[in-house]
């Protein structure tokens, strides 16, 4: 797929993975094996051989740089990781401002713990950007859906025919979303993925098929 667009990848992995901790909870799950390399190296090597992709970033936490450095992964297209912020909010923008000087015209966003990166994806997201300020990923919810204040008491059934599930890696316009994100930073309410953000800041989010198998782990 030929592209005259600068196009770069954050990849956020700045979390300790506390749910993943399992026998060894000093090591965070995106450094855990995956077959004979991390789940880090696969997530980010797996946009590094795409060629509609000219640059990725890793965003990683205050202390992994050791377990960083130790995947020995080196390409022309990776940049120096950058630390992240206390939340994953806080990291892609610390992300976002960091390829400013680059100056990409579309930016993907995506979590270090979805190892399995679909080509076709990307190329559904950044064809979908010709016309639309922000494009995700999604899945059908295929479980049926209830509501609960409490977690014991059903307050109502959801229609699953109008829920998707949102994946990674989320796409936009470079401009839109650095504006979106340092405008929701001024907010005390933490917004769980980019297309909140870009939804939050009025931005057209358009959907796009996503991939079973990128699964987070």
């Amino acid at each position: 797929m030929a592209r005259t667009d600068r196009v770069a990848v954050v990849v956020v992995g700045g979390g300790i993975g506390l749910r993943a901790a399992g026998n060894n909870p000093a090591l965070p799950k995106q450094y855990r094996p995956l077959g004979d390399k991390t789940v880090m190296f696969h997530t980010l090597d797996g946009f590094l051989k795409m060629d509609e992709v000219n640059w990725v970033l890793p965003v990683i936490g205050s202390e992994h740089d050791t377990f960083y450095r130790q995947m020995g992964l080196e390409h022309e297209k990776l940049l120096s990781p950058v630390v992240g912020g206390a939340t994953r909010q806080q990291s892609c923008l610390n992300g976002l401002l960091t390829l400013e000087e680059l100056a990409p015209e579309i930016v993907l966003l995506h979590d270090a713990a979805r190892p399995h990166v679909a080509r076709q994806t990307v190329i559904n997201i950044l064809a979908a950007l010709k016309n639309h300020a922000g494009a995700i990923p999604v899945l059908p919810v295929t479980d049926t859906i209830k509501r609960s204040q409490d977690g014991k008491r059903i307050l109502g059934t959801e229609n699953r025919s109008e829920l998707w599930a949102a994946q990674t890696p989320q796409g936009f316009r470079f401009d839109d979303i650095v504006k979106a994100h340092r405008q929701a930073g001024k907010q005390t309410r933490e917004l769980t993925d980019d297309a909140a953000v870009a939804e939050w800041a009025g931005l057209d989010v358009t959907l796009v098929a996503g991939d079973a198998r990128a699964m987070k782990i």
